[in-house]
């Protein structure tokens, strides 16, 4: 596992995009004051979706939820 879960959040791409999200948004067309807003955006969501998934694992367990997520 504890090569597991850095592997599959590189795999997945996460960090580029939180990382690259102001470049990306003006990439595809965004404006300056737009991309940084939607970069702020993601950065919102990625704060919320990390609150829920700390009460989910409160609520349903850890070890339940890393065998559904290795399956």
């Amino acid at each position: 596992m504890a090569i597991a879960i850095p592997f599959f959040q590189q795999l997945t791409g996460m960090n580029v995009i939180i990382f690259y999200a102001l470049v990306l948004f003006r990439t595809i067309g965004f404006g300056s004051n737009a991309s940084l807003m939607a970069s702020m955006i993601t950065g919102g969501f990625n704060a919320l979706a990390t609150f829920v998934s700390i009460f989910t694992v409160d609520k349903v367990g850890r070890r339940k939820l890393f065998l559904e997520g290795g399956a």
